[in-house]
């Protein structure tokens, strides 16, 4: 999820016509103005074209097509925070498509005329704007913590296939995952180990365990369906017993 790059609920809603809260920039995407944004501005936060004159740094201009015309905010530290970079963009912070208008030399309604109407104090992103931009921040971190899980879990399943008779581990955010495969004739006995509470001393959320166990024992698997896992077993695979681990079991049919 791209949050680095943004317009804001005012131009949204002033300039480009969406009703409030009913659009984001993908809907925008629908305008070439937004698109040459997000185009031109995923490569160069601050563009080519230089400030807009009646606002100056760091409000830049624009250019899309003949006629229409955008102004643009690069805040490396929105709020004075500098720990906002997304991970698919080269520079930190983010930018803003603050105003959209056409280009009308000489008429009240051209677009720098506009843009100097509004001026800074209502181009600027509001409140609301740093809000949703927290918001879509923190969805984005939980979605790349999902997609590192199963990564990890689906990686230590293809270490235990490779290599059964063992407990293979890994350390990531959340804490130490383990997953042990013993095979037997008639099956396999599949061992999963999640922590139960992270690095930070904090419960792991019951959704982020429910992941991990359905990335482990198949979408369809009911927590019903497992067992706790036989200490002897634990054992055998050189699991070393944590107090706040959870380890859990099923026999399954063989499936290698």
């Amino acid at each position: 999820m791209l949050f680095g790059l943004r317009v804001t609920q005012r131009c949204l809603c002033d300039d480009l016509g969406y009703q409030e809260g009913s659009a984001d920039l993908l809907t925008a995407l629908e305008h070439g103005i937004v698109r040459d944004f997000y185009r031109a501005r995923a490569a160069d936060p601050d563009g080519t074209e230089g400030p807009v004159a009646a606002l100056g740094v760091p409000y830049m201009k624009l250019k899309a097509g003949e006629r229409a015309r955008g102004v643009t905010l690069w805040e490396r530290t929105p709020q004075g925070r500098n720990d906002i970079q997304d991970p698919a963009l080269p520079f930190p912070g983010v930018v803003w498509l603050v105003g959209v208008g056409l280009r009308k030399e000489g008429d009240k309604n051209d677009a720098y005329e506009v843009f100097e109407r509004l001026g800074i104090a209502r181009l600027a992103p509001t409140r609301t704007d740093y809000e949703i931009l927290y918001a879509d921040i923190h969805t984005a971190a939980h979605e790349a913590l999902v997609a590192d899980l199963e990564r990890a879990m689906h990686e230590l399943l293809e270490r235990a296939w490779r290599e059964p008779g063992r407990l293979h581990e890994e350390h990531i955010e959340i804490g130490q995952l383990g997953v042990g495969i013993l095979v037997f004739e008639f099956g396999e006995y599949r061992v999963v180990v999640l922590p139960l509470i992270d690095d930070r001393n904090h419960a792991v959320p019951e959704d982020i365990l429910l992941l991990l166990v359905r990335a482990a024992f198949g979408d369809d698997c009911r927590l019903e369906d497992l067992e706790a896992a036989d200490p002897k077993m634990l054992q055998s695979i050189g699991y070393r017993p944590r107090p706040a681990d959870w380890a859990l079991a099923q026999l399954r049919e063989r499936t290698r």
